[in-house]
């Protein structure tokens, strides 16, 4: 329990939504499960006790990929997870002898394999949330990808039916996100968050005509719609749409502000 509190519950830690995961931000993310990515949903099977529980045999060792703790206080459950290592299993191979204590106070040695569980908790699952303070060890062992490609997914269509781009090289959103680094896909799919993209495109088009920062960035459509023909272009629009760039009303400096959070009178 010291490891979760310390880990998890720390005062001084920031929870961080997943979606926000392009800003390489230092805290714990919080990643939801839903239709689009679920890895842990099966665990919902176990909520009760009359579940049937099996023994973990010892040549199911190097199938193993990692350990649950099932934790409960009355009718709430956390599941903590813990990654199987090579070294956890210390004597698999055979190859080093292992000593323990007997009560004539000699070491004898230890034939039986053995297994090591350690205080290390990789994350936590509590209702439909995954907690971790390292989201790589998501896209490793459990296909956080799919995440971040139905997000970025969802995120192109949100634009598409705003109707505030025209797309002058077919389909360059869709194939903007597709790239096989996960990258641009993880820029994309934080544009649901603000309040940009609800604009209309006269609107917005008006509001980027006035601003120092955006008036010479883009090209526009005889509709007010902003012209996407190259990735640079969707880069700007991200820019644009997740409001990544302030300016100062005194000194006109711009700043680039990749981590903010709405706040709300």
């Amino acid at each position: 329990m010291n490891t979760l509190k310390n880990k998890f519950c720390n005062e001084n830690i920031s929870y961080i939504d997943a979606i926000n995961v392009s800003d390489d931000q230092q805290g714990c993310y919080v990643v939801e499960q839903n239709e689009k990515y679920a890895p842990f949903k099966f665990l919902d099977e176990y909520l009760t006790d009359d579940i049937l529980k099996t023994n973990f045999k010892v040549n199911q060792v190097s199938e193993a990929k990692g350990i649950f703790f099932k934790f409960r206080r009355n009718d709430d459950v956390l599941w903590a997870y813990q990654k199987i290592w090579s070294v956890s299993i210390p004597n698999r191979s055979k190859k080093n002898k292992l000593f323990r204590q007997n009560a004539d106070d000699e070491f004898e040695e230890l034939d039986n394999q053995m297994f090591a569980i350690t205080p290390t908790v990789n994350l936590l699952i509590i209702d439909d949330y995954i907690l971790t303070d390292k989201i790589n060890f998501l896209e490793r062992y459990f296909d956080f990808e799919f995440y971040i490609r139905a997000h970025a997914n969802e995120a192109v269509s949100h634009i598409k039916s705003a109707n505030i781009i025209c797309e002058t090289r077919e389909n360059i959103l869709n194939t903007y996100i597709k790239s096989s680094s996960k990258s641009r896909a993880k820029r994309m799919m934080k544009i649901n968050q603000f309040g940009v993209i609800n604009l209309s495109s006269k609107k917005l088009k008006e509001q980027i005509k006035n601003n120092e920062k955006w008036k010479n960035v883009f090209t526009f459509t005889n509709k007010d719609q902003i012209s996407l023909g190259k990735y640079e272009d969707i880069n700007n629009l991200i820019d644009l749409l997740t409001e990544r760039f302030t300016s100062s009303p005194i000194t006109g400096d711009t700043f680039d502000t990749k981590v903010k959070t709405l706040v709300k009178n």
